[in-house]
């Protein structure tokens, strides 16, 4: 990588359940990562897994650490319905992102996220990585196909 500069990251992972707990595990193994910051809801979880990770800061409020400068870059992985605050707090601020799926629970938001997403020129996509998984490929292909037919009785 001769005359090339790595891009420093600070990520920032909102909603530390389970995904985000994923998540923000990869990142602090990542060697571009040199800051990651936590906010859950739920304090006793947000603290648990910023020991796990090393996180070097962690709040209950999203807003708090979507304003601090080391954030480059965003992960949201809250429950569903609560998707939309920060993904356009992230957006508002330019911030590329993560979203995972939905990227809200509702038309209205999705479309209006969508909107905001595409006005601002952020770079955001939306995690989908389970769709790969054999058991998923399976699913999909019986969805397309029908159930298969029971056996004849003669």
């Amino acid at each position: 990588m001769r005359g090339k500069t790595v891009r420093r990251l600070g990520v920032a992972v909102v909603g530390a359940g389970r995904v985000g707990t994923f998540r923000a595990q990869i990142a602090a193994r990542h060697p571009a990562v040199d800051w990651i910051g936590v906010a859950e809801r739920i304090p006793e979880r947000g603290e648990a897994v910023a020991r796990r990770i090393g996180a070097d800061y962690v709040t209950t409020d999203f807003r708090e650490l979507l304003a601090r400068h080391e954030v480059t870059c965003v992960v949201v992985a809250t429950d569903e319905h609560l998707h939309a605050d920060p993904v356009l707090a992230a957006v508002e601020r330019g911030l590329p992102l993560l979203v995972e799926k939905p990227l809200a629970t509702t038309l209205r938001d999705s479309a209006g996220i969508l909107r905001a997403i595409e006005e601002s020129g952020v770079d955001a996509v939306v995690g989908y990585t389970q769709r790969f998984r054999r058991r998923w490929l399976a699913a999909k292909e019986k969805c397309r196909t029908g159930p298969s037919s029971p056996p004849a009785l003669s």
